[in-house]
């Protein structure tokens, strides 16, 4: 059986289980990798081959995607081998993966994107994003029964792809999220009566697409002297704004939809109306608009007269800003920055 073959069998019987994001990313895998074996006794694939496409493949491409096309090939051949049609798998050795810097947007941008962002829809995805640290496809997939908008919380179950939708990331990525009463206003007027139908619709009820929302807000992340970095950028930003003012680590991985050891959904639940009450209006406080600029100015002053650097004296006063969004005296907003 030749590798074209093989790898359509293993499709339709392995790849059509998974998620249709990953059944559309390893198909794609495959065809390119139909161009070099195709036609291939599947059984005759060695290791020099293999080593010599993935190296010419870093070349042309990232050393991530060259690793991914690998771990297609791996799963289509470790599978042939349980059917005793590979004798043995490939070792090639990778391309290592440069550390990269992952955007992310300081809590002062993120409250002027919000303040750029139009009156509608794209406003509330921005707040959205920023105070939950959803990503895009729950955003997106978010339908108006989900809110509940008495107890101030979010039920976050599905996920949409392309415009279909699907279960979320992960078991743990199924959650119920607290807002804030700021927050709340905002979507309530956003949604008005509706109770049903996608938060983020076209104007055929349709889920929004990712990249039209992308490109909308392209120019918006821009106004505000940011450089768009993904939708990802809003989640890094609320996992920073959670470090920053202290919420718990297993509140804010749940918050997240990561695996909090020794916590479970149904704990979590329970404590919904308690502490992550308070945390979401602490993080929904923190992208309000500020009317403190003198008094941070005057609090960055105060710390470079007190031999700190500019730049230190800066970030102390914009995590203050954080922890304490509402603090009004000078004395009061210099000693929370001194802690």
């Amino acid at each position: 059986m030749n590798f074209r073959e093989y790898s359509t069998r293993w499709t339709d019987q392995i790849l059509s289980l998974k998620k249709p994001a990953t059944q559309a990313t390893i198909q794609s895998h495959i065809r390119f990798l139909n161009l070099k074996f195709g036609e291939r006794e599947i059984g005759t694939i060695c290791n020099s081959e293999v080593q010599a496409l993935l190296s010419g493949l870093s070349t042309q491409m990232s050393a991530r995607t060259v690793k991914n096309i690998w771990g297609t090939l791996r799963n289509i051949l470790g599978r042939a081998r349980r059917d005793g049609l590979v004798a043995t798998l490939p070792e090639p050795d990778l391309p290592q993966i440069p550390r990269q810097k992952q955007p992310w947007f300081e809590p002062e941008a993120l409250r002027a994107i919000i303040d750029k962002a139009p009156d509608g829809p794209d406003k509330v995805l921005c707040w959205l994003l920023s105070e939950t640290g959803m990503r895009i496809g729950e955003a997106l997939g978010l339908t108006a029964d989900k809110i509940n908008v008495r107890n101030r919380t979010i039920t976050v179950e599905k996920s949409v792809y392309r415009g279909r939708m699907q279960e979320t990331k992960t078991a743990n990525s199924d959650r119920v999220l607290c807002i804030s009463t700021k927050f709340k206003g905002i979507l309530t007027d956003h949604l008005g009566q509706r109770q049903k139908g996608f938060v983020f619709q076209t104007r055929n009820h349709t889920p929004e697409w990712p990249a039209e929302v992308a490109r909308r807000l392209t120019p918006v992340v821009e106004a505000a002297n940011q450089t768009w970095g993904g939708f990802h950028a809003f989640r890094r930003a609320n996992a920073t704004i959670m470090s920053v003012i202290g919420v718990p680590e297993k509140i804010a991985a749940v918050r997240l939809g990561h695996a909090a050891s020794g916590l479970s959904f149904g704990l979590y639940a329970q404590a919904v109306s308690e502490a992550d009450r308070e945390w979401a209006e602490k993080i929904g406080a923190s992208l309000a608009p500020k009317d403190q600029t003198s008094l941070k100015e005057q609090a960055v002053q105060v710390l470079i007269q007190l031999e700190y650097g500019k730049r230190e004296s800066q970030a102390k006063v914009e995590e203050t800003l954080i922890r304490c969004p509402h603090i009004e005296s000078l004395d009061d907003f210099v000693r929370e920055a001194l802690r």
